[in-house]
């Protein structure tokens, strides 16, 4: 779903527009989004400042996220995904305007849901965005990078005030990701620092979401957050990373496909879930770089209800590699 433009205020509330009653309505979406308000506290000019507020699907059926509306532009929310299945989690994610605004800013992001029933509920976020206090580039972006590939990259760090402003620490919560701070610039009331972060073996696959914190001599902004972003791939990746089996009968067989691939030729040893109605077919004598396995499902082998399987495929890559995903459905009662 595209970003959808939206509001922010200070109090969190649940309206009902028709269709039911108010009762109903706060009872169906208590708990959907558990954390309605964030302060962003004191941010720099020009950084990435964003917050992602948990939505949880509690209810039985499919829940759809129909629109956001926004009363202020110094927030921009984003849905990444609008249909949550049930028991699924995603998130409305505000992002703080640092470019366009600064001073205290408050804003109210209304959430509207269209499914299983309507409802709107509003979310709040406010922070103090600092003019003397600017990065370029606004985050730390390493993109795409393979598990274990030596990666650097630089952000300069400009204020303007007093001529012995100082970056006292940088603190680095990861301890496969390194950072190096040097002055640059000071004097005629500028300040300037270039901060070099690099990226060491043994980070996790999977979406890199961090941040540095610079503590300053600056009791008004005692510290300064430097997001960083990223992505670690690995040399064995399967597709689709999650399956859904969607609602089945119980008395439906269904197969999906996995696709598996590696940087070099390997062969596929063992497939396996912890869900006895799993079984697949492979060809364990095949060496490629690319390898197709069945999965079949059959929901007779099992009670109904819901379908939570983890499924593990493993090879001959060096160190014994192997790739995880899940499997989801419903099996429907007769």
């Amino acid at each position: 779903m595209s970003p959808l433009r939206s509001t922010l205020v200070l109090s969190a509330a649940l309206v009902v527009i028709g269709g039911g009653s108010t009762a109903l309505a706060q009872s169906w979406t208590r708990g959907i989004i558990p954390v309605t308000q964030h302060d962003f506290g004191n941010v720099a000019r020009g950084s990435r400042a964003e917050y992602a507020f948990e939505v949880i699907n509690r209810t039985d059926e499919p829940l759809h996220i129909a629109a956001v509306r926004s009363s202020c532009g110094c927030t921009n929310p984003i849905v990444p995904k609008d249909t949550l299945q049930p028991g699924e989690r995603g998130s409305v994610v505000a992002v703080l305007n640092t470019v366009g605004f600064t001073g205290s800013k408050s804003a109210t992001i209304t959430v509207v849901f269209d499914r299983p029933y309507y409802a709107e509920m509003q979310l709040s976020v406010r922070g103090y965005i600092r003019s003397d206090v600017v990065l370029e580039p606004a985050e730390i972006n390493f993109g795409e990078v393979r598990q274990g590939e030596p990666m650097e990259r630089q952000i300069l760090l400009s204020y303007a005030g007093r001529n012995d402003w100082q970056i006292k620490d940088v603190k680095v919560p990861d301890p496969h990701i390194r950072a190096n701070i040097t002055e640059q610039k000071r004097g005629n009331g500028l300040v300037q620092y270039q901060l070099s972060v690099e990226l060491t073996p043994g980070l996790p696959i999977g979406d890199l979401i961090d941040q540095l914190v610079l503590t300053t001599d600056d009791r008004n902004l005692s510290s300064v957050l430097v997001p960083i972003r990223g992505r670690i791939l690995s040399d064995l990746t399967v597709s689709p990373a999650s399956v859904s089996f969607g609602a089945l009968q119980a008395s439906d067989r269904i197969t999906k496909r996995l696709i598996v691939k590696g940087d070099e030729e390997f062969q596929i040893l063992s497939a396996a879930s912890n869900d006895s109605r799993i079984r697949f077919t492979i060809d364990s004598e095949k060496i490629a770089k690319l390898h197709f396995i069945e999965m079949h499902f059959d929901a007779a082998g099992g009670e109904p209800g819901r379908v939570d399987a983890a499924i593990k495929i493993e090879t001959d890559l060096k160190g014994g590699r192997s790739v995880e995903l899940t499997a989801g459905g419903d099996v429907l009662a007769e």
